[in-house]
């Protein structure tokens, strides 16, 4: 189903909650990543603004929580998938007017109902432990939903040959590194909410946490 340079995206029969948060990437064998050998991972993720995040693995890019952009700007270059968590009605019809919103987006369907009625097409709502494959330029990613109250976490398993990373983004103010690292033992990272902004945390590396920029200096 890989093409070169094309996105696509298969929609998977909904998993079982064990299934969700026990199974391995797409791959049958999980390799592990060398800090050197492995810019998708800690290396792939970035800070847009003090919620959003850009993700790279390979030629595949994703943008995290558009709808909390500052007005300084879209990042480039353009991103292959958006994926909401949350987001209030203001944000919503502000997310409706950028410039990339004829990129696929991926979100709980209380938020993707109100941006249909602002026009959007390309949307994809997503129940808890349903599960996305995503292919681009030899580069694969499973997405699962997972639960989150009021909002949307997932989880993101990314495979390009030996390489592989995962990654759990978090729809739930509160929740900590050590409690995703307990429930989730083959996760690499994890993308948290504290205090309205999004912090990286490293769970492979002692749990090292990373900060986005201030809302100060995001204006």
């Amino acid at each position: 189903m890989t093409q070169t340079g094309k996105l696509t995206i298969i929609v998977l029969a909904a998993l079982s909650a064990a299934v969700a948060q026990a199974a391995p990437p797409i791959a049958a064998e999980r390799v592990p990543l060398r800090r050197e050998d492995a810019p998708g991972c800690r290396e792939g993720l970035g800070f847009a603004g003090p919620a959003v995040l850009t993700v790279r693995f390979g030629l595949m890019r994703l943008l995290l929580d558009p709808a909390a952009m500052p007005d300084s700007g879209w990042p480039d270059p353009r991103p292959d998938l958006l994926l909401l968590s949350r987001a209030s009605d203001e944000q919503l019809a502000r997310l409706a007017q950028q410039p990339y919103m004829s990129v696929p987006l991926l979100g709980p369907e209380t938020a993707l109902r109100r941006l249909r009625e602002l026009g959007l097409r390309r949307l994809h709502g997503l129940q808890a432990f349903e599960a996305l494959d995503v292919s681009k330029a030899g580069v694969r990613l499973r997405l699962t939903a997972m639960p989150a109250h009021g909002g949307l976490s997932a989880l993101l398993d990314f495979q390009q040959g030996w390489r592989s990373c995962r990654i759990y983004v978090s729809g739930d103010e509160g929740e900590t590194a050590e409690q995703i690292a307990e429930r989730l033992p083959g996760a690499d990272m994890a993308v948290l909410w504290q205090g309205g902004e999004r912090v990286i945390r490293d769970l492979r590396r002692e749990l090292v946490t990373q900060r986005g920029p201030s809302l100060q200096a995001a204006r």
